[in-house]
C-alpha cells in the first residue's frame, strides 16, 4: 500500500467544521460504520480517503491525516491516536445518561428527552432535554456525534444506543453482510463512575436493578449457547474434519471443496463448500489464511502442499510418458474391467520412475476408503469425462495455446483436432476389422505365416534362407527376387507390403537379419570370431576341421566352439549352419559358400565383402580409439608439462609452440587458457596459472615453467651475445657453410667458442632445447628465440638482432640505403638473367642449391651423363641466360669434343664424387650391395651422420665437414634430409661418363645369362613359397618365426606380446600351442615345441627362441644393472628430457656414453615395440624379465647374488 506520506495532494473541508470538530465526529460517528469495517482496531490512508469520498469532503485529507492523525507515523491510526482526544464529552455524556438513569432506554422512555413524542429531536430540543436532565457538558458536540445521518438534522432513539433500540427487520434485512449499518455503534464496556453523578430517585434505582439483572440474564444466555456450539471454528479443526470424513486432504479436497473439478476455489464456492461443512469459524479469517498470495482462488497447494506436490509430480510423469492421463489408465488397466489394485498401480508407477509415497498417492486418489480398488473416475476426473464422451485422446479437456499464423490457428481448432481423432480412431477399428479377417483366413498372407510355411517346408529359417531366396549368394535378397520366391511358396497375401514390413529400415532389399534376427546375430557373431581369430574362412576351416575329414559333426562343432572361445550355443549353430534338417555334418561350403568356391580355384585369401567391410571398419575403429587415446587431455600442471613434453618432445619447444604463440616470451592468463584449450586441457587451467605465476605479476614467463632450461637458456645467450655483441654477427660466424642450418656437432664447437660452461652431452641437451620440433638442425631463429626468453625475465638484458641496431641513426640511414641499392642491383641482375658460365653457374646453384642437382636437373634431366650443344640451349633458356650459347659452350668444352660432362663444369666436385664412387664400388662392387651394407635399419633412406661413418669405412679421404658438404650434393635437393638409392646410381653415372667407371646397380648384373635365369627362378619359387605360406599360415618352425617376426618385428617382441604374453619367462605347450593358433600355425606343434626345447625339459624359453639375442641382450641388461642397480635408477638418469621416451640418437648417445658394449642399435630395435619409434620403461623393464633367468644363472655360476630389480 503506497504510504500517505507520498505524492498525495492536500486537500481541505468544504464545510463549515473546524478540524479538530470534524475530527470528533468522525471518530464516534463512522470509527465503526464506516472506518473499521475489518473490526481490526486501525485504519489506512487509502482507506481514510476512500470515507472522506463517500461523504462529500474533498480537500486537505492528507494535512488532517499528518496532522491530527497520524502522529507515531506508522501509516496508520486507531481510535485511541491523541487527535482524537476531543471525544471526552461524548464520554462524560454517555457516563451521565448511565449514572443518571441506568440506560438511554430509561431516559428517552420517560420523557426526558422526546417530550413531544415526535421520535425524533432536533438541535434546540435536545439543548433543551439536556439542561432539562442537568447534563453540564458540550451539548453542540454532543449532537453532532449522536447525528449519525448527515442529511438529516435530527437525532432518533436508535442513534443513542442501537443495541438497546436495534432498528426493525426491514432495515436490518437491507444490511448487507459483512457490513454495518450507519446507526450502528460500539458498545459501552468503560467503568460506570462521572465525576458529575448527580442524585437518583427510588424508581431510578428500581429501573436500574431491573435493567442489570436483564443484562446479566442475556449475558448467561449467550455464554450457554456459546459453549453448546461445538463446530469447527478454526483452520486446524477444518483439516481434522476433512482427513476424519474423507480419509485424506486430497479426497476432502475433490469430494468437499472443488466439486467442479478445475482445480481452484473462489470465495463463493468456499463460502458454499464451509456452509455444508457445518464450518461455525469466521469463513473469511479461513479464506485469508489459505489465500497466502492474494491472487482470489484457493488452490489444493494453500490446502495442503506435500499432497498437490505429490500428485503434480506423479501426473507430470504419467503425461510425458504417455501423452495425457487417459492413455495412462489405459496402460494400466490392460485386462479392461476398469478398476486396478495396489500392486498394479505399484507397479505402475515403478514403470514411470516415479519415486514418491505409492501408498499415500494411491489412497489419496481412491475417494472411497471402503473400497480396495481405484476407478477411472477416482485416478482422474478429466479423464473420466473424456471416456464417456468417446474422447480418447481428451481433446476435450486439453488446452491448445492460440497461435497468430491462420492456418496453425485453423488447425488447432477443437473441430479440426475432434475429427482427426475421430478420423483416426475410425481407421484403426477398420484395420482391427481386418486384422481379424485376415485371421480366420488360414492361408500364407503376412509375415508370422510366412514364416510358419518357411519352417514347415525348409525345417529352419536360414536353410530356407539359402535355397528359397538367396539366389547369388551375396547375402541379399532385391523385391523381383523377393516376390519370385513367393510365388513359388503359393504367398496370398500382398508381397509388396510384405517386402517392405520386412525391410523396415528401407534398404531396398531383404538380409538374413530381416527374416531371422536371432539365427543371423549367431552366424553372424560366428563368423566374425572365426575372422578375428584367424583371417580368412580358408584358413578358420583348416584351423576348425583338425581331423582333415572336411566336415564337422555337431559334437565336433561344439568341441571347437568351446576352444575358440564362442559364446553362443553351439547345437543352435549348427543348426542354423546344416543345409538341411536330417543333415549330420556341415562343411566349408555351408559355413562360406563363397570361400569354398574360392578354395577350389586357388583364391586361399578369399573373403566375403561382408566380412571385408567388418573388417575395415574393425580397422577404422581401432585407429579412432588410438586417435582418441592420443588426444586424451592433461587435467594438472604435472600432465601438462608432460603433454608439452610428448608433443614438442621438449620443454622449451612446448613452451614456444605450444603456449608462446607470438614468441614474446611472455604470458597472460587469456593467452594461458587458450594455449591449454587448444591442447586439449581438461582440468583446472586457473588453478595451473596460479600454481605457475608463483611472483603473482600476472604474468609467466620460461623461468616459471623450467627454472633449471631457462638458466641454461639464459647463460648461453648472454655469453653468445658478449661474444659476438648480435645474432647477426654470431650467426655470420656459426654458419660457416651458409647452409642456414647447424648441426649438433656445430652448436658443440660454438658453445666450446663462446666458454659456455657445459660438457659436450650437456651442450648437445641444450642443442635439442632450441630446436624446432620434428627438426634435427638449427636455425637462426632458433638461436634467436633464447634472447627472447632471457629478455622476458632479466630486464637488463640486451637482445640485439642486427649489427645495424649497434649503430647511430646517421649510420643506420646510410647503411638502409646501401642494403636498397644492393637489393636493387640483385633484381635487376635477376630480371635481366645471367649472361655469362659464371653467372650461369650461380643462376643454378641458386635455382637448384647445389651444382650436382642443377647438373641432374636443369642441365642433363635424361641423366646421360653428357649434353650436348641443343641440350645446353634449352637449359640455358629455361634458366633464362641472355649471353651468347655458343661461346659460353665452347668455354665449357674444354676438350673440344662437341658435349658437355660434369668435370668441365666443375672438376672440383666431380673428382670428390669420383673418389667416393672409387671408394664405394671398390668395396661393395654393386650399388645394391653397397645400399644393403649402408642401410642397416633397413628405413631406404641414409642420414647425413650415416654417410659420414660410412665414408670413413670405404676409406674417403675427405673429412667429416667435407662429407656433409659432399652429402649436400648427392641429395636431390636442400630440403631433403636423406639420400635415396636412386641418388648413389647418379653419381656413377657422372663418373662412368668421364673416366670410364665399371659400375653395376644390382648383384645379378654381374652374373651370366644362365646365372641370372637360376636366380631367376629361385626367387619365383621363394615369393611363391612366401606368398603360400601368408595364406596357409606357418606349418613349421622357420616359418612360425618368419610369421612371428612379420607380426611383431622382432622375436624378443614377439616373446613378449605372442607367446611369454603372462610374463613368466618360461611356457608349457598348452600356452605354446595356444600362441601358435593365435598366430594361425598349422604345423605339428608338437613337434615344433620339441625341435626349441633343446633340454628336454617341458618348458621353452628365450634363449631357446634365439640364443644369439638372448646373450646380447643379457649382456646388455647386466651392465645396466651393474651401473645403475635397478632398472628404476638407470631410467631416471638415463631419461634427461624427462618425456619419459627415448628415440634412437638418444639411445645412441646413452650407449656411448655410459661405454655399452655391443651394437646400440640392434639393441634398440630389441627393444621396440611394432609400429613405434622409442622405447619406454615398459621396453626396458620388460625385455629384462626376459633375460633375468639367464643372468641370474649366470650369476650363480660365479657366486654372485643378483641385484635387487
Amino acid at each position: 500500500m503506497t504510504s500517505p506520506r507520498d505524492g498525495l495532494q492536500d486537500l481541505e473541508l468544504s464545510n463549515g467544521y473546524r478540524m479538530g470538530e470534524f475530527c470528533v465526529i468522525l471518530k464516534e460517528r463512522f470509527w465503526r460504520n464506516y472506518l473499521d469495517t475489518e473490526s481490526n482496531g486501525r485504519m489506512a490512508f487509502a482507506e481514510l480517503c476512500q470515507v472522506t469520498k463517500d461523504m462529500g469532503r474533498a480537500k486537505n485529507v492528507k494535512g488532517m491525516w499528518l496532522k491530527e492523525l497520524d502522529h507515531a507515523a506508522t501509516d496508520f491510526f486507531s481510535k485511541t491516536e491523541p487527535g482524537l482526544a476531543a471525544m471526552t464529552e461524548m464520554d462524560l455524556f454517555r457516563d451521565f445518561i448511565v449514572s443518571a438513569f441506568g440506560s438511554t432506554l430509561q431516559v428517552w422512555n420517560y420523557l426526558h428527552m422526546d417530550t413531544s413524542r415526535t421520535g425524533m429531536l432536533l438541535p434546540p430540543d435536545f439543548e433543551d432535554a439536556c439542561k432539562t436532565i442537568g447534563f453540564q457538558g458540550n451539548t453542540g458536540y454532543v449532537y453532532q456525534c449522536l447525528n449519525t445521518d448527515l442529511w438529516k438534522n435530527c437525532v432518533a432513539r436508535r442513534d443513542f444506543d442501537p443495541e438497546k433500540h436495534p432498528e426493525p427487520q426491514e432495515d436490518r434485512a437491507a444490511t448487507a453482510p459483512g457490513k454495518l449499518h450507519s446507526s450502528q455503534s460500539l458498545p459501552d464496556i468503560r467503568p460506570k463512575t462521572s465525576p458529575h453523578q448527580p442524585r437518583t430517585t427510588k424508581a431510578a434505582d428500581e429501573i436500574l436493578k431491573t435493567s442489570l439483572q436483564q443484562i446479566k440474564m442475556r449475558r448467561a444466555i449467550e455464554e450457554k449457547h456459546r459453549k453448546a456450539n461445538v463446530g469447527m471454528k478454526s483452520l486446524g479443526e477444518l483439516k481434522t474434519l476433512l482427513v476424519a470424513r474423507y480419509g485424506n486432504l486430497f479426497s476432502a479436497w475433490r469430494q468437499a471443496l472443488d466439486l467442479d473439478g478445475n482445480g481452484r476455489l473462489s470465495f463463493g464456492e468456499f463460502c458454499l463448500a464451509m456452509r455444508d461443512l457445518g464450518y461455525t469459524g469466521n469463513s473469511k479469517a479461513a479464506w485469508h489464511a489459505l489465500d497466502s498470495d492474494n491472487d482470489g482462488f484457493i488452490q489444493l497447494d494453500d490446502l495442503d502442499p506435500e499432497t498437490e506436490h505429490m500428485v503434480t509430480s506423479y501426473r507430470d510423469a504419467a503425461t510425458d510418458k504417455f501423452g495425457n492421463m487417459l492413455a495412462s489408465w489405459t496402460d494400466m488397466c490392460k485386462d479392461g474391467n476398469g478398476v486396478i489394485d495396489k500392486a498394479t498401480f505399484a507397479a505402475h508407477c515403478k514403470h514411470l520412475n516415479w519415486t514418491g509415497n505409492v501408498g499415500l498417492l494411491y489412497a489419496s486418489l481412491k475417494n472411497d476408503r471402503t473400497r480396495k480398488h481405484m476407478s477411472l473416475r477416482d485416478y482422474d476426473t478429466p479423464a473420466h469425462m473424456a471416456f464417456l464422451r468417446g474422447d480418447y485422446e481428451m481433446i476435450t479437456e486439453s488446452k491448445v495455446e492460440v497461435s497468430t499464423d491462420f492456418l496453425e490457428r485453423n488447425s488447432n481448432s477443437f473441430r479440426q483436432r475432434w475429427n482427426r481423432a475421430q478420423a483416426t480412431s475410425q481407421i484403426a477399428a477398420r484395420e482391427e476389422s481386418a486384422f481379424n479377417d485376415r485371421k480366420k483366413d488360414k492361408a500364407s498372407n503376412d509375415i508370422e505365416s510366412l514364416r510358419e510355411l518357411l519352417l514347415k517346408k525348409y525345417g529352419t529359417l536360414t536353410s530356407a534362407w539359402r535355397f528359397a531366396f538367396e539366389e547369388s549368394e551375396n547375402g541379399k535378397v532385391y523385391f523381383v527376387q523377393f516376390c519370385n520366391a513367393m510365388r513359388c511358396l503359393g504367398y496370398a497375401g500382398n508381397i509388396k507390403k510384405c517386402f517392405h514390413d520386412l525391410d523396415k529400415d528401407d534398404k531396398g532389399h531383404l538380409l538374413l537379419e530381416d527374416l531371422d534376427a536371432e539365427s543371423a546375430d549367431i552366424i553372424k557373431s560366428f563368423r566374425k570370431l572365426l575372422l578375428k581369430k584367424y583371417g580368412s574362412y580358408i584358413k578358420a576351416w583348416a584351423a576348425l576341421d583338425y581331423n582333415k575329414s572336411n566336415s564337422l559333426d555337431v559334437d565336433e562343432l561344439v568341441t571347437v566352439c568351446k576352444y575358440i572361445g564362442y559364446k553362443h550355443d553351439a547345437k543352435t549353430l549348427f543348426r542354423c549352419l546344416v543345409e538341411f534338417p536330417g543333415k549330420q555334418s556341415i562343411s566349408m561350403g555351408d559355413l562360406d559358400p563363397a570361400a569354398m568356391r574360392a578354395y577350389y580355384r586357388g583364391d586361399l585369401e578369399a573373403m566375403s565383402p561382408q566380412e571385408k567391410g567388418a573388417a575395415a571398419r574393425k580397422k577404422k575403429e581401432e585407429e579412432m580409439l588410438m586417435a582418441r587415446k592420443s588426444m586424451m587431455g592433461a587435467d594438472d600442471l604435472n600432465s601438462l608439462k608432460m603433454e608439452l613434453m610428448r608433443k614438442f618432445r621438449t620443454m622449451t619447444a612446448g613452451w614456444r609452440f605450444g603456449l608462446d604463440i607470438e614468441c614474446n616470451g611472455k604470458l597472460s592468463y587469456v593467452d594461458f587458457a587458450k594455449a591449454c584449450r587448444g591442447m586439449g586441457f581438461i582440468g583446472n587451467i586457473k588453478g595451473c596459472w596460479k600454481e605457475l605465476d608463483d611472483d603473482d605479476s600476472g604474468l609467466i614467463t620460461f623461468n616459471e615453467l623450467d627454472p633449471d632450461w631457462y638458466d641454461k637458456i639464459s647463460s648461453f645467450s648472454e655469453k653468445l651475445l658478449d661474444k659476438y655483441t648480435s645474432y647477426e654477427s654470431a650467426w655470420k660466424k656459426i654458419d660457416a657453410d651458409k647452409s642456414r642450418a647447424i648441426s649438433a656437432e656445430e652448436f658443440v664447437e660454438v658453445c666450446a667458442d663462446i666458454g659456455y660452461e657445459g660438457t659436450k652431452k650437456e651442450c648437445r641437451q641444450l642443442f635439442k632445447q632450441l630446436l624446432s620440433p620434428q627438426e634435427t638442425t638449427m636455425k637462426e631463429k632458433d638461436l634467436q628465440y633464447g634472447g627472447i626468453v632471457t629478455m622476458a625475465v632479466n630486464r637488463g638484458f640486451r637482445m640485439t638482432m642486427k649489427d645495424s641496431d649497434l649503430l647511430s641513426k646517421d649510420d643506420q640511414a646510410k647503411l638502409e640505403l646501401k642494403r636498397r641499392a644492393t637489393v636493387a642491383q640483385m633484381e635487376k641482375s635477376k630480371v635481366l638473367g645471367a649472361k655469362d658460365m659464371q653467372s650461369l653457374k650461380k643462376e643454378l646453384v641458386r635455382k637448384y642449391g647445389s651444382i650436382t642437382a642443377a647438373w641432374r636437373y636443369g642441365l642433363d634431366p635424361a641423366q646421360n651423363g653428357k649434353i650436348g650443344l641443343v641440350d645446353f640451349g634449352k637449359a640455358c633458356r629455361n634458366v633464362a641466360f641472355v649471353g651468347d650459347v655458343n661461346a659460353c659452350f665452347k668455354e665449357m668444352d674444354d676438350d673440344d669434343s662437341g658435349v658437355i660432362t660434369f668435370n668441365e663444369l666443375d672438376a672440383t666436385w666431380f673428382e670428390r664424387l669420383s673418389s667416393f664412387q672409387e671408394c664405394l664400388l671398390g668395396k661393395y662392387k654393386t650399388y645394391q650391395s653397397a645400399w644393403n651394407a649402408i642401410d642397416t635399419d633397413k628405413s631406404n633412406t641414409i642420414g647425413c651422420e650415416e654417410l659420414v661413418e660410412v665414408c670413413a669405412e670405404i676409406g674417403y679421404p675427405g673429412s667429416a665437414a667435407e662429407v656433409r658438404l659432399l652429402f649436400k650434393q648427392i641429395i636431390k635437393d636442400q630440403s631433403q634430409k636423406f639420400v635415396a638409392f636412386e641418388d648413389l646410381q647418379f653419381g656413377g653415372v657422372l663418373v662412368k661418363t668421364v673416366t670410364g667407371l665399371k659400375t653395376a646397380d644390382f648383384d645379378d648384373d654381374l652374373l651370366t645369362q644362365d646365372e641370372k635365369g637360376a636366380a631367376l627362378r629361385q626367387k619365383r619359387a621363394t615369393i611363391a613359397a612366401e606368398e603360400l605360406d601368408k595364406v596357409m599360415g606357418a606349418n613349421d618352425w622357420p616359418s612360425l618365426k618368419k610369421e612371428m617376426i612379420k607380426k611383431f618385428g622382432t622375436l624378443t617382441a614377439a616373446w613378449r606380446f605372442g607367446l611369454d604374453v603372462a610374463s613368466n619367462g618360461k611356457m608349457g605347450l598348452v600356452d605354446f600351442s595356444k600362441a601358435c593358433r593365435n598366430m594361425g600355425f598349422v604345423g605339428d606343434i608338437k613337434t615344433c615345441f620339441s625341435q626349441l626345447d633343446d633340454d628336454n625339459s617341458g618348458i621353452i624359453t628365450f634363449n631357446e627362441i634365439d640364443s644369439e639375442c638372448n646373450k646380447q641382450l643379457t649382456a646388455f641388461h647386466q651392465q645396466i644393472l651393474d651401473k645403475f642397480d635397478t632398472y628404476k635408477i638407470a631410467w631416471q638418469v638415463i631419461d634427461e628430457n624427462g618425456n619419459n621416451e627415448l628415440d634412437e640418437d638418444e639411445f645412441l648417445q646413452i650407449c656411448k656414453a655410459n661405454a655399452i658394449q655391443g651394437n646400440p642399435r640392434y639393441l634398440f630395435r630389441q627393444h621396440l615395440k611394432k609400429g613405434m619409434s622409442q622405447i619406454t620403461f615398459a621396453d626396458l623393464s620388460g625385455v629384462g624379465d626376459i633375460v633375468k633367468d639367464t643372468r641370474r644363472a649366470a650369476l650363480r655360476h660365479s657366486s654372485t647374488l643378483l641385484p635387487a630389480e
